[in-house]
């Protein structure tokens, strides 16, 4: 296909949604690695992850700001319509759920049944054949260009 192709319904949502995944993620490693810094307020909206990794602190910290560059690198790509975009932001979201149904056999059924409708429709809507077919198969390095 050519990148002269309509984007498909959603693509912008999708993009915006991979930007905030990033952002959300390096915000999370950065508070991490170090702790009481003014980002540190962002923890209140989930104070039970925050007691859970905070322990952790830099070792996993330094993984978080790994996925917000993944994240990043999916959502620039994917504005490129290049295929490593989309193919990117699908393992991204396969990942998601695979964890949602941990969490669900885990015992956090509310949480894990809402991630699970999330990011299952997520991996749906980017297997769609008029998703798919919007997205070239060209070399990364092409990519960037």
């Amino acid at each position: 296909m050519t990148g002269t192709q309509p984007r498909p319904r959603g693509f912008l949502a999708i993009a915006i949604f991979l930007w905030f995944g990033a952002l959300m993620a390096a915000l999370a490693g950065i508070t991490l690695i170090r702790p009481g810094t003014p980002l540190s307020f962002a923890w209140r909206l989930n104070p039970r992850a925050y007691a859970q990794m905070a322990p952790l602190g830099s070792t996993i910290g330094v993984p978080f700001l790994g996925l917000a560059m993944f994240m990043a690198a999916a959502a620039y790509l994917w504005l490129k319509k290049s295929f490593w975009g989309w193919l990117l932001a699908l393992i991204i979201f396969a990942l998601q759920l695979a964890g949602d149904i941990g969490n669900l056999m885990g015992g956090e059924y509310l949480q894990a049944c809402i991630g699970i409708v999330i990011a299952g429709g997520l991996v749906f809507y980017l297997t769609r054949p008029q998703v798919r077919s919007a997205f070239q198969r060209k070399r990364l390095r092409d990519a960037a260009r």
